[in-house]
């Protein structure tokens, strides 16, 4: 299934998008501040980046309304996330055209921009690695 089509600023500038995504395989975390599952997620979505680039990108998508601009910079700041992460004001946008209905929800698109994986609910760094090893398995398949 190919992932909608979306495109979001992030905090510092860096675009989160599809386009951007496109020709590298890409983790996407859905979440909230408030939330404790959604601050670990963070954390795992954090070490993969850390061990998985350049070869994958990973980003955030922060869903909160926009009077908590500061709260979500504060997040952003405390856990000392280095990927882009992005502030959606609208939870309407989030369940529509992203289909994403609660937080954290992740999901993983190969690098052609379909969606291979899909957890609702937390996502262990364990299991984003396992689950990029495979995708990764797969692309080295094709490519023979």
């Amino acid at each position: 299934m190919l992932f909608r089509s979306f495109r979001f600023r992030a905090l510092d500038g860096r675009e989160v998008s599809s386009d951007v995504a496109l020709g590298r395989n890409t983790v996407v975390a859905f979440l909230a501040t408030f939330d404790w599952a959604s601050q670990a997620q963070a954390r795992f979505v954090s070490g993969i980046e850390r061990s998985h680039k350049p070869r994958t990108n990973c980003y955030a998508v922060v869903v909160e309304q926009p009077e908590n601009e500061p709260l979500v910079a504060s997040f952003v700041e405390t856990l000392g996330l280095r990927f882009p992460v992005a502030h959606v004001t609208s939870p309407v946008l989030a369940k529509t055209a992203l289909g994403v209905r609660t937080v954290p929800t992740v999901i993983v698109l190969d690098s052609g921009g379909n969606v291979v994986w899909r957890s609702l609910g937390l996502a262990t760094e364990d299991t984003l690695r396992e689950v990029l090893r495979a995708v990764e398995a797969k692309a080295s398949v094709a490519e023979r």
